[in-house]
């Protein structure tokens, strides 16, 4: 087995087992293009992520939501003006934090629903 696939592994059963556990959801995530189908995924939604302050250091409330997911359950990583609909709301992306060190997560900002 491979690096890829042992985190690949790794991560689905730690989100399987936050999902049983109520700490993760299951979504799907829509790209923004026309005649995008949405693609089931597992999200781990934070409703509350700090923001660094211009000039650095102080942190604050945003007013986002952080969204984060595994890269191998879609098609392509997931793009600005995406739309992710977990727990009965739709998230509409604003910003591509980034994918992890190992390239199989991936985190998104967006605004409350």
């Amino acid at each position: 087995m491979s690096q890829r696939s042992t985190w690949d592994a790794h991560d689905a059963n730690m989100l399987a087992a936050f999902v049983d556990s109520g700490l993760a959801d299951e979504a799907t995530y829509t790209a923004p293009t026309r005649g995008a189908l949405p693609q089931s995924c597992v999200v781990m939604i934070g409703h509350e992520p700090l923001s660094e302050l211009p000039g650095g250091g102080l942190q604050t409330q945003s007013g986002q939501v952080r969204i984060t997911g595994q890269l191998s359950q879609l098609s392509a990583p997931p793009a600005e003006g995406g739309k992710i609909v977990a727990d009965g709301k739709t998230y509409t992306i604003k910003r591509v934090e980034h994918t992890d060190q190992a390239g199989t997560m991936w985190s998104v900002l967006c605004p409350r629903p």
